[in-house]
């Protein structure tokens, strides 16, 4: 089976919760990505805030990207994974809490990757499909604007 590692984007750009939301959407545009791992000052996964996060929070409060902090945007407590797990089981579980990326961390907690329904979206279905178990119906990945689902199951 498939892990998490192997379809991962490694090593994101990260930042702090006291870094200014406009630093989160540099990095955003230099990486092409519409998600910033935040971490501590251990390194250790704390939050992610997403373009829609900086986005809505901006309009809506006529807000200075540049004065606002990422913490007043962020998504504390994100869902992670690890690098080792399985990818069959990773897909089930983003579907489940309607996430469209996870956050990839080592044993002590650091970032080291995250997974998108980008990612996922482009990996063939014998990538993440259980292979030890044929007979099992492990599903069909859809994506669509509104979410990640798994349909067949």
């Amino acid at each position: 089976m498939k892990t998490v590692r192997e379809v991962m984007t490694a090593n994101p750009r990260c930042c702090k919760a006291e870094d200014s939301i406009y630093d989160a959407v540099r990095i955003m545009q230099e990486k092409n990505c519409g998600a910033v791992p935040i971490t501590d000052n251990d390194e250790k996964c704390v939050g992610i805030v997403t373009d829609r996060d900086i986005c809505l929070y901006t309009v809506l409060n006529e807000a200075n990207p540049r004065q606002i902090k990422i913490s007043a945007t962020m998504s504390s407590h994100p869902f992670t994974c690890s690098p080792d797990d399985v990818l069959d089981t990773i897909i089930q579980r983003m579907a489940e809490q309607q996430v469209r990326r996870m956050l990839v961390v080592d044993q002590m907690g650091k970032c080291v990757g995250i997974v998108a329904q980008a990612d996922v979206s482009i990996t063939p279905p014998e990538l993440y499909q259980d292979q030890n178990n044929p007979t099992r119906d492990t599903g069909h990945l859809v994506v669509s604007p509104t979410g990640l689902f798994l349909v067949g199951k």
